[in-house]
């Protein structure tokens, strides 16, 4: 939230420099009110890509769940299962409440 203020933006790239320096595979976030998943880095090795979660070398993977309730949410209700594996690696299922 407030990417287009200068000083958050500049503090989002340095927090992601901290965790990709740090060897972190990924992070979840709430409370942004939608499912997404993104990796610090773009498949052109810029900033911001989809992806779909677990290990890998290719920037820290992001995963953002959507809120339970109505108000205020772009997607309907929703939860995530997240899977980890033997290996490390995990998958994220988005369930949406119908």
């Amino acid at each position: 939230m407030g990417e287009e203020t200068q000083s958050v933006a500049a503090q989002a790239k340095e927090y992601l420099k901290l965790l990709e320096g740090s060897k972190v595979d990924g992070f979840f976030s709430g409370d942004l009110h939608f499912f997404a998943e993104f990796s610090s880095y773009a498949s052109d090795g810029g900033f911001g890509g989809s992806t779909s979660g677990g290990k890998s070398n290719d920037g820290v993977k992001i995963s953002t769940i959507g809120a339970v309730g109505s108000e205020r949410n772009f997607q309907g209700p929703r939860f995530a299962v997240v899977k980890v594996y033997s290996d490390y690696s995990w998958e994220v299922e988005d369930v949406e409440i119908r």
